[in-house]
């Protein structure tokens, strides 16, 4: 692999200016904007060009068909570019002589909603290979990658979009034309209000006019116990026009202070919603966890200002607790431990998200704080159909078990894959089939006097 190529800047691949709108005949696909891709890349002898959503779920290939070992690096390059949201290029060798080369599909403020791979022989790459992919064109047609990525697309806790067409949909040029005005025409950010001292005890904390919490509830399979369990999701108004997840938020909570800044005010919106409603804890006891960024883990003073709004509440810190990617504790271990052995010492609970039993993150496991893990949703998708998958699943309710923690499967959508979960020891299920994201303010309303459970068990 040669080093010294340069690396391509992401706002070059994010910023081109819109694509002309399409004929009125031709419907935007995957497949088209793929030959779209081919015809604009330079000379070169291809294997294969491929395009990816979010998920590392393959909307278009070229030709032939991705074995494991193909699979494997496009989500190594996934993790890696999600992670370097200033990257705009990502290179891999494999082990047959062939050449990876990848492009991160994002939306203008960095927000990795798609990847191309590009598959080629090492010996017959071209000299200058990096610069001769950042052309005008290839930037213009990832661009429409991520405006056919953005289109109806449904997201949860995750900081990543999912298409709910599949991969061989047709999007009439007008939808796409219209989100690209709309969404990935490069413009000043959306507005993150900056944090504000604490209130005084008894007051309202101002919050973003902009931004509304809602709550998605962990439905129970086996767990005992009495506390209602959910995860805040926050979305803009925008985002609320076309239901979804709030893509300028999340893009800016991916790294550093903005996200430090966006889940301080997330968790100061709950407080003082919860504040004013304390009825909610007259009845059976809720729990909230909040989705953390990379940015609030690596802010040594973020739970300094989450211990000050406790104190300024009246809600109690074990009812407060945070969720943290697998990867993310892995990438930033000493960060996440100290953030855990500060999360103990405060009263607050963690939950380590897409879980998969990864050795790296499995020592923190260890730590009290660490009250749920959920597992990766692709292993319990894969675990309705293979042996291993099915095997990691239970091995880490199982451990679960042992440890006196609760398991969660994530978007749990069919009934034999409830069945299924149940049977191999899962505490929660969480999927949009079993309860869909509601505003926070439902929760003022009457509730069920226990949590909800699956089915006719509902109490």
């Amino acid at each position: 692999m040669n080093s010294d190529r340069p690396i391509l800047s992401a706002n070059a691949l994010k910023t081109a200016p819109a694509a002309p709108a399409a004929p009125a005949t031709d419907a935007v696909t995957a497949e088209s904007l793929g030959r779209l891709l081919c015809a604009a890349l330079p000379p070169m002898r291809l294997h294969s060009v491929s395009l990816y959503n979010a998920e590392g779920d393959v909307l278009w290939l070229s030709e032939g068909a991705l074995g494991p070992d193909e699979h494997s690096v496009v989500l190594d390059a996934m993790q890696t570019l999600q992670a370097r949201t200033n990257q705009g290029y990502h290179e891999m060798g494999l082990e047959d002589g062939r050449f990876g080369m990848f492009l991160p599909v994002r939306a203008p403020r960095g927000d990795l909603v798609g990847l191309t791979m590009i598959l080629t022989d090492l010996k017959n790459l071209p000299d200058g290979i990096a610069d001769r992919l950042a052309t005008p064109k290839v930037r213009t047609i990832l661009q429409r990658v991520a405006v056919f990525l953005r289109v109806g697309s449904s997201r949860g806790g995750d900081t990543t979009p999912r298409p709910v067409f599949p991969p061989d949909a047709a999007l009439a040029p007008a939808a796409v034309e219209q989100v690209l005005t709309l969404e990935l025409v490069p413009d000043q950010p959306a507005p993150i209000a900056t944090p504000q001292p604490p209130a005084a005890s008894g007051t309202q904390v101002d919050a973003a006019a902009d931004l509304t919490l809602f709550v998605q509830e962990l439905i129970k399979l086996r767990s005992s116990g009495r506390t209602r369990r959910y995860e805040v999701l926050a979305r803009s108004s925008r985002d609320l026009a076309r239901n979804e997840v709030p893509a300028a938020f999340i893009a800016e909570s991916a790294k550093g202070q903005p996200g430090a800044a966006l889940d301080r005010l997330v968790v100061r919106q709950l407080l003082t919603w919860l504040d004013r409603h304390p009825e909610l804890a007259d009845g059976e006891p809720a729990s909230f966890s909040v989705n953390l960024s990379i940015g609030a883990l690596e802010d040594p003073h973020f739970l300094e200002s989450v211990a000050t709004d406790l104190q300024s509440s009246s809600i109690e810190p074990t009812s407060l607790g945070f969720e943290i990617t697998e990867f993310a504790c892995v990438q930033c271990k000493p960060q996440a431990q100290r953030f855990m052995a500060a999360c103990e010492k405060l009263g607050c609970f963690v939950v380590i998200d897409n879980f998969t039993f990864d050795s790296a993150a499995l020592p923190l496991l260890a730590c009290k704080a660490v009250r749920m893990v959920k597992i990766d949703s692709k292993l319990t998708a894969a675990a309705m159909k293979e042996k291993l998958p099915q095997a990691i699943t239970v091995a880490i309710s199982q451990a679960c078990k042992v440890l006196g923690i609760h398991c969660i499967a994530k978007r749990v959508e069919t009934q034999a894959a409830i069945d299924w979960l149940e049977a191999a020891g899962c505490d929660f299920a969480q999927g949009f089939a079993l309860e869909k994201p509601l505003s926070i303010e439902t929760l003022s309303a009457p509730a069920p006097s226990l949590p909800r459970k699956r089915g006719r068990e509902k109490a």
